[in-house]
C-alpha cells in the first residue's frame, strides 16, 4: 500500500496502471481502513481518468476520428486499431498488406482522408515512405525510396492529399549535410514541384489549412570567420516555397526541435524542443509568446486544447502535463515516473473534453479535460439557488433542498437531475423571508410526498412529481409561539410529529394533516433541534440544542422508563446533527465544535467519542446503508469517512468544496455520496461500496502472473484482483532506440 501511494504523489517510479493494479490488489488481500484510505486517494487523484487500456504490442501513431467517437492506433507491426472512445473497447483492425513483416519506423494517420503514410524498411538499409487505405489496408501508392538513416520526418497534409519527407542529405561542395523538404501527390506518388533545402530541419508540422509548413531547424551558420550553431523555426508558404518568417531560438539553453503542433484556428504555434524547453510563439509573425523550461529531457508531442487556452506535452522524462498557453504556467501533471517508454504521442479529442495519450510501451490513457486549473475539481456539480435546509428520502435516492423564500427542489442524488418541479411553497400567505423561510423538512416513507414547516407555523406537503400541494395546516397561533423547528414522518407513513424551539411536540394524522391529541413537552425544556422516529419505527428521538437526547414512545408519546435515564449529554457542545444506523443499533451526533460521538439507540449509552473529528461545527452527518461507515461533513469544507465500529478515520480529509458543506448522505442504495455547499454547489462522488469498482472501471486488466509474484508476493496464490477484468497475457519484450 505504501508503495502505491508513493506512486500517486510521484515520490516512488510507477506508471497509472500500476498504481490502480496494486492498490485494487492490497484490498482485496487485507480490507480495512488503511487499503481503504488507499483507494479513496486513489479515487480522488484520478477523478478525471477514464480508461487505461494496455497492449502488448507498440504504438507509433494515434489520432481520433472527426466526430471523436473512435480512437486510431498505429501499430509498429504494420496496423491501425479502431477503439470506442467512451469505453475504450476494441472495436476492429486493419493489417497493412505488402508490408514484408517489417516494422514500422514513422507513421501519421488522416482518419477524415481514410489514409495514413508510414515508412517501412524493405532490407539493406533501406525504407520506402508509403500511403495506405486505413479501412482496407490496401496499399495505395509508394512515394520513395531512401536509405533509412536519411529521413528525420513525414507527415501528411490535413486534406490528405499531400505527403510531405524531411531528408538529410550531403549536397555537393557542402561542408555539412542539408536537410532536403519534399512534397509528394499522396494519390499517385509523384513528387510535386521541386525539392526545397531548408538548412537543418528535423521536424515539420502542417498548419491546419494545409497551407503552411513549419519546420524546427538546426543547423551551422558561418558569420565571419567563425561558423554559429544555429536554432531557429521557419515557416513557409507551400505554394511559393518562399519562407515567411523565421524565429531565432538561440544557441545554449534550448535544444533542437523535437515536437510542434498548430492551434486549431492556425493563430499559435507551440515548439518543444530536446532539452525540455516549450516556446510559444504567434504563428502569423513567429513572435515569442512565452517561453515554458517544462520538462527534464526531450519532449516527443504536443498537443492545443480546442480553445487554444492549454498546451499538453509529453517527454522522456516520463511525464504529461498540462500547461495554460498564455500564462506558461503548469496545471497538471497527468502522470509522474511512470515506467512507460518516453517515446509518447498526446492528443485532444475534437471537441477537447478529452485528452489521450499512448507510449510506445502499448499504453493509452483517456483522461477528461475538466478543473485542471484547481485543486478543488468538481466530481458532479449542480447549482441551485441559496439553501437554508436540506433533506434526503429514506432509500437515499431523492434529495431536497428548502430556501429561504420558501421553494423546494427536489432531484435524484446520484444523477444530479430534478425528480420534479420547483415546489413554490406558500398556500395563502405572502412571500416574506423573514416569516417564510422553510425551517424543518422530511420525505415520507415512500419517497412520494415532502412535508415541510415553515417559519411563520405553516406546514405543508406537497407531491414530488408534480409539484402540487396535497395539504397545508396552520400549527403555530399569531403570535408565532409554536415555531418549528423539526418535523417526522412515522415509518408507515400515518403519522407526523413536529416540534417547536420550546420543546412543544404535537401528533398529526397524515392523511388529514389534523392533531391527534393535545400538545405535548418533551424533557428536553428549550431548544429542540432535532425529531427521529427510530427505525424500527416505536420510538421518537429528540435531539436539543445543549446536547440533550431522549427517547418517547412512538405511539403515546410518553417517555420510555423516565427521563432520568435516557436523557443524557454531549459534554462537548452544542448537538448539531443526528444519524441513526440503517440496523437501528446506534446513534451518531454531532456537535458545534467539532465533535462526533456513537450512541447505544436504545440505552444511549455513549459507545465511542471522537473530539476534534472536524476543525469546527460538523454540519452533517450519516451512516452508510450497510451500516459499515459514517459520514461527516463541517464547516471546516471537508467530509470525512469513519469505520462506524471503531471511529477510525478512513483515509484523509476530503477537500472537495471550496465553501462549508451543509449536507452530506448517502444515496443510490449507498453506491454513491452527496453533499451541497454553502455557495450552491451540489456533488454527487463515489461511496465506499463502490470503489474498486470505480478504479478497476478505469483499467482494461488485472495483473499477469510475472506481476502478480513480482509485486504482490511469489508465495501467495494468485487471484483476480477486479472480478470483472481480463488476465493480461505476458508482454513481450522489446527496445526503442530514440
Amino acid at each position: 500500500m505504501s508503495d502505491a501511494d508513493k506512486m500517486i504523489t510521484g515520490q516512488q517510479e510507477g506508471d497509472n496502471l500500476k498504481v490502480l493494479q496494486n492498490l485494487i490488489a492490497a484490498y482485496r488481500i487485507m480490507p480495512g481502513t488503511v487499503t481503504e484510505g488507499g483507494l479513496m486517494s486513489a479515487l480522488l487523484h484520478y477523478r478525471d481518468l477514464k480508461k487505461i487500456v494496455t497492449d502488448k504490442e507498440p504504438i507509433i501513431a494515434m489520432t481520433y476520428s472527426p466526430d471523436g467517437s473512435q480512437i486510431v492506433v498505429g501499430r509498429e507491426d504494420c496496423a491501425v486499431e479502431f477503439w470506442d472512445a467512451k469505453t475504450g473497447n476494441f472495436i476492429r483492425r486493419t493489417v497493412f498488406e505488402n508490408n514484408e513483416d517489417a516494422l514500422i519506423n514513422k507513421m501519421f494517420i488522416n482518419v477524415a482522408k481514410g489514409r495514413a503514410v508510414a515508412t517501412v524498411p524493405v532490407g539493406g538499409g533501406e525504407l520506402t515512405v508509403r500511403v495506405y487505405d486505413i479501412n482496407t489496408g490496401v496499399l495505395t501508392v509508394k512515394c520513395i525510396t531512401l536509405k533509412k538513416d536519411e529521413l528525420t520526418d513525414v507527415k501528411m497534409s490535413p486534406d490528405g492529399m499531400v505527403v510531405i519527407t524531411v531528408t538529410n542529405e550531403r549536397q555537393a561542395n557542402k561542408l555539412y549535410p542539408e536537410k532536403v523538404m519534399r512534397l509528394w501527390d499522396a494519390s499517385t506518388g509523384q513528387m510535386i514541384g521541386l525539392p526545397i533545402i531548408n538548412h537543418g530541419c528535423e521536424r515539420v508540422e502542417f498548419s491546419p489549412d494545409g497551407r503552411f509548413v513549419a519546420s524546427g531547424n538546426s543547423y551551422y551558420k558561418r558569420i565571419l570567420l567563425s561558423e554559429i550553431y544555429q536554432k531557429t523555426v521557419r515557416l513557409i508558404d507551400l505554394k511559393t516555397g518562399n519562407m515567411v518568417w523565421e524565429s531565432i531560438r538561440g544557441s545554449s539553453d534550448v535544444g533542437y526541435v523535437s515536437a510542434m503542433a498548430f492551434s486549431r484556428d492556425g493563430s499559435r504555434f507551440v515548439v518543444g524542443d530536446s532539452k525540455g524547453f516549450l516556446q510559444v510563439l504567434d504563428a502569423s509573425t513567429g513572435g515569442q509568446i512565452n517561453k515554458i523550461k517544462g520538462h527534464e529531457a526531450y519532449i516527443n508531442s504536443l498537443a492545443f486544447s480546442l480553445d487554444g487556452r492549454y498546451i499538453a506535452s509529453t517527454s522522456q522524462d516520463r511525464t504529461v502535463k498540462i500547461w495554460n498557453a498564455v500564462m506558461g504556467v503548469e496545471c497538471s501533471a497527468l502522470m509522474k515516473n511512470s515506467t512507460f517508454s518516453g517515446s509518447s504521442i498526446v492528443t485532444y479529442s475534437p471537441d477537447g473534453r478529452e485528452l489521450t495519450y499512448a507510449s510506445f510501451g502499448g499504453t493509452v490513457e483517456i483522461w477528461r479535460t475538466s478543473g485542471w486549473e484547481s485543486s478543488q475539481n468538481n466530481i458532479g456539480k449542480v447549482i441551485w439557488p441559496e439553501t437554508s435546509i436540506t433533506c434526503t428520502s429514506k432509500d437515499g435516492r431523492l434529495v431536497a433542498l428548502g430556501y429561504g423564500d420558501g421553494s423546494i427542489l427536489v432531484f435524484d442524488a446520484a444523477s444530479g437531475k430534478l425528480a420534479g418541479p420547483l415546489i413554490k411553497g406558500y398556500i395563502g400567505l405572502p412571500s416574506i423571508d423573514r416569516f417564510g423561510g422553510i425551517e424543518a423538512m422530511c420525505f415520507d416513507p415512500d419517497g412520494n410526498s415532502i412535508i415541510a414547516c415553515h417559519f411563520h407555523g405553516e406546514m405543508q406537503r406537497w407531491d414530488v412529481k408534480t409539484g402540487k400541494n396535497i395539504g397545508s395546516t396552520m400549527i403555530a397561533g399569531e403570535n408565532f409561539l409554536f415555531h418549528p423547528v423539526a418535523v417526522a414522518v412515522s415509518n408507515d407513513g400515518k403519522k407526523i410529529i413536529t416540534g417547536a424551539e420550546y420543546g412543544q411536540l404535537q401528533m398529526w394524522d397524515a392523511q388529514s394533516q389534523q392533531p391527534i391529541g393535545g400538545e405535548m413537552k418533551g424533557s428536553i425544556a428549550m431548544m429542540l433541534k432535532t425529531i427521529k422516529y427510530s427505525v424500527d419505527g416505536q420510538r421518537i428521538i429528540l435531539g436539543g440544542d445543549f446536547g440533550e437526547l431522549e427517547l418517547l414512545d412512538a405511539d403515546s408519546g410518553k417517555h420510555l422508563a423516565g427521563e432520568r435515564n435516557f436523557k443524557k449529554s454531549l459534554y462537548s457542545g452544542f448537538l448539531a446533527c443526528l444519524a441513526e444506523s440503517v440496523d437501528g443499533k446506534y446513534l451518531v451526533t454531532g456537535t458545534e465544535n467539532g465533535s462526533l460521538s456513537l450512541w447505544d439507540s436504545r440505552t444511549l449509552n455513549l459507545v465511542k467519542k471522537v473530539y476534534n473529528a472536524h476543525l469546527g461545527k460538523i454540519t452533517s452527518i450519516g451512516f452508510s446503508p450497510d451500516g459499515k461507515y459514517i459520514i461527516s461533513a463541517g464547516e471546516d469544507r471537508t467530509e470525512r469517512f469513519w469505520e462506524a465500529g471503531s471511529m477510525k478515520m478512513i483515509g484523509e480529509p476530503l477537500r472537495l468544496h471550496e465553501y462549508k458543506v451543509e449536507r452530506v448522505t448517502f444515496c443510490d442504495e449507498g453506491r454513491r455520496i452527496f453533499s451541497v455547499d454553502a455557495n450552491k454547489i451540489v456533488k454527487s462522488w463515489p461511496a465506499p461500496v463502490g470503489w474498486v469498482d470505480e478504479l478497476s472501471s478505469r483499467i482494461n486488466r488485472n495483473m499477469t502472473d510475472k506481476e502478480w509474484k513480482e509485486r504482490v508476493s511469489s508465495e501467495l496464490d494468485y487471484f483476480k484482483q477486479s472480478r470483472q477484468l481480463p488476465i493480461a497475457k505476458e508482454k513481450r519484450a522489446f527496445v526503442y532506440d530514440y
